[in-house]
């Protein structure tokens, strides 16, 4: 795969979700992620509408985090918060899989949770926050076939929120056997995190402006415009 700086820029995806941002970090964050031309920027559901003004004109789409961080509100609540973003401009939503009802080997109603969400943003984008940190090797693969099932683009490995985030270890292991795009979210502070990654199979990178900033300039430094890659082929169906 040919990468450019251009691309890589559009891979990574940012936010200010934490409980004691404010609005100036936010507004900052927004900014950011538009000089960058990074490819979404998340908000909670109060500050998306700020967001979506702050970010317009520019490359980067408006995303929102559902039931975040724990996924453990009622599939109708995560419906009704899905609908509203969408009603206010968002296009990318990464929603928390309820990881008790999986863990309880649930399967089917983890499904029909996603599946929700799914069929309320239509053709949108939807990625689903397994929380591998919280998982087992055979519960990462079983998550990820249910996410894909349920008819989500991507599993997201982390909220950030658990005690760690973003495995290559957790992406190889999904990207050999369910054959789904894959956001590597966390702990991404350096291009020689990224890279392996995206080599590993990850397709979309969650990371702060600030290390996405860094991870940009490093690769402009080290390969200029572009560099050709080898990507991980996609295991499982």
């Amino acid at each position: 795969m040919l990468l450019t700086r251009q691309k890589l820029a559009g891979m990574m995806e940012c936010g200010r979700l934490e409980p004691y941002s404010n609005k100036d970090e936010i507004l900052e964050l927004c900014r950011s992620a538009k000089r960058l031309g990074l490819g979404v920027a998340y908000a909670n559901l109060s500050y998306l509408s700020l967001v979506a003004k702050a970010i317009a004109g520019g490359q980067t789409r408006l995303g929102i985090p559902i039931a975040f961080p724990f996924g453990a509100t009622s599939p109708g609540l995560k419906v009704i918060e899905a609908k509203q973003a969408l009603a206010e401009g968002a296009v990318e939503f990464d929603m928390v899989m309820n990881i008790q009802r999986f863990k309880s080997g649930e399967y089917d109603f983890a499904r029909a949770d996603i599946q929700g969400v799914v069929e309320a943003v239509g053709d949108f984008t939807t990625k689903v926050i397994i929380e591998t940190c919280y998982l087992s090797k055979p519960e990462i693969i079983k998550a990820a076939q249910i996410v894909k099932q349920a008819g989500a683009k991507y599993v997201k490995t982390s909220s950030g929120y658990g005690p760690y985030c973003a495995r290559l270890v957790d992406v190889q292991l999904i990207r050999e056997n369910v054959d789904i795009g894959i956001k590597a979210a966390g702990d991404i502070e350096d291009l020689y995190t990224c890279m392996a990654m995206i080599k590993a199979g990850a397709t979309t990178i969650g990371a702060n402006p600030e290390d996405a900033e860094t991870i940009l300039n490093q690769f402009a430094s080290q390969y200029g415009e572009q560099v050709e890659i080898q990507i991980a082929p996609a295991g499982g169906t």
